[in-house]
């Protein structure tokens, strides 16, 4: 019986496409930080894993990974956007 090797080869990322829907500023930075973050995550790269719990372990270890800087991403933020908030309401108060 004739055995097969598949040899994977290394995949570029491939370019996003505009999908036709407008983000709002903070929501496209949090896609982008998202994406970034999976991207560069070095057990992304590897191609196969030995085990089922190896690929579960790894699936959950990115999982909590995007959460933590997601978590991280909203709080730093969210700081930002509410100093700007005040500074609007500030000025409006100022010419009114």
């Amino acid at each position: 019986m004739k055995s097969t090797a598949r040899c994977s080869k290394p995949t570029m990322p491939r370019p996003r496409t505009s999908s036709g829907s407008s983000l709002t500023p903070s929501r496209e930075l949090l896609r982008d930080s998202i994406r970034h973050q999976v991207s560069s995550e070095p057990y992304v790269y590897m191609s196969r894993e030995k085990t089922w719990q190896e690929a579960t372990r790894l699936a959950a270890s990115l999982a909590k990974t995007i959460a933590i800087n997601v978590i991280h991403f909203l709080e730093s933020h969210r700081q930002q956007i509410c100093a700007g908030i005040s500074a609007k309401t500030a000025g409006l108060r100022q010419t009114a």
